[in-house]
Formats: structure tokens, sequence, C-alpha cells
């Protein structure tokens, strides 16, 4: 997977971005949202980061 490419275009957030917040420790999607500002924009990517903050978030657990 390319960690560079962005999963908000509204404010530039790309996988990595959101890979390091659950990496520092936040443990819910809006704790990310918070620290990434993903999703403050038009809103389009919302879900999908709802479900790859999920997904890192079972992979951390594992």
């Amino acid at each position: 997977m390319n960690t560079q490419k962005l999963i908000c275009t509204c404010n530039e957030v790309k996988y990595q971005d959101v890979i390091d917040a659950v990496n520092d420790g936040c443990t819910t999607v809006e704790e990310v949202q918070e620290r990434t500002h993903c999703g403050y924009g038009c809103g389009r990517c919302k879900a999908f980061l709802r479900s790859y903050v999920e997904e890192l978030l079972e992979e951390k657990q594992a």
C-alpha cells in the first residue's frame, strides 16, 4: 500500500497520517479526526476513514 496516498483530499491527509495517529495512541475515529482533520471538509472520506481506523485498531490489538 502506498501510505503517501491521500485519504482526505480536502485537508491533504495521507494514509500514513492516520497510521501515525493510531500508533501514537488515538483509539477512536473521532480522536484521529481531531488530530488529522480528516473528514472536516466535504465529508466524503468519513465512511472510509471509519473502516480504516477500525481495521488499524484491530491489527494493533492482534
